[in-house]
């Protein structure tokens, strides 16, 4: 089923709905693009037979509707929920490389940590640490997308969150120096 062109263009979608969803305020919004971007992200690596990074990223979508339905209830994920999303992704990399494909991809751990990190990072309530947290887990994904060649929109998507991210944490700081500032002005 290799398909280079349905994969460019999931990436595509997909990088357009990840670096978006950085610039939203809500957490809702944030976790719906992100959501999208995911499936996305799933179907251009299964158009390049890349089987655990597919199954990697349908686990983030279960999550991220899990996460969704806590967040309308105004409610944390629990911790418990979160494991079993990182159990699910542990399982899913020995269960497709190592019983089905035999393949033991060592690369498809760099993947599986992620995942991991991105589970729990998501976990966080606070969108400003969020934010900071979610670095690590996005430049570890960058690399295993290089290294794996998953096509440029799948690469350039993930740098751009990268860069999206670090440019919301700044203007956020700005925001925060200027209302600082203000209020330093009205008190004298």
């Amino acid at each position: 089923m290799y398909n280079y062109y349905l994969s460019l263009f999931a990436g595509l979608f997909a990088m357009l709905s990840a670096i978006s969803s950085y610039f939203f305020y809500s957490r809702l919004k944030f976790l719906i693009g992100q959501g999208i971007a995911l499936i996305m992200l799933a179907l251009s690596f299964l158009f390049i037979e890349q089987y655990f990074a597919t199954a990697s990223y349908m686990i983030c979508v279960a999550r991220v509707l899990v996460y969704f339905l806590y967040e309308r209830k105004n409610q944390p994920t629990p911790f418990l929920v979160q494991s079993f999303f990182a159990l699910l992704t542990v399982c899913a990399y020995f269960t497709i490389n190592v019983t089905i494909l035999k393949t033991y991809k060592p690369l498809d751990i760099l993947l599986m940590v992620s995942g991991i990190m991105y589970t729990y990072v998501f976990g966080v309530r606070n969108l400003m640490l969020l934010r900071y947290l979610i670095i690590l887990p996005t430049a570890m994904t960058i690399v295993y997308n290089v290294l794996v060649g998953a096509t440029p929109f799948v690469i350039v998507s993930y740098s751009f969150e990268m860069l999206a991210n670090l440019t919301a944490i700044v203007l956020n700081k700005l925001n925060q120096r200027k209302a600082r500032q203000k209020s330093k002005g009205k008190k004298v």
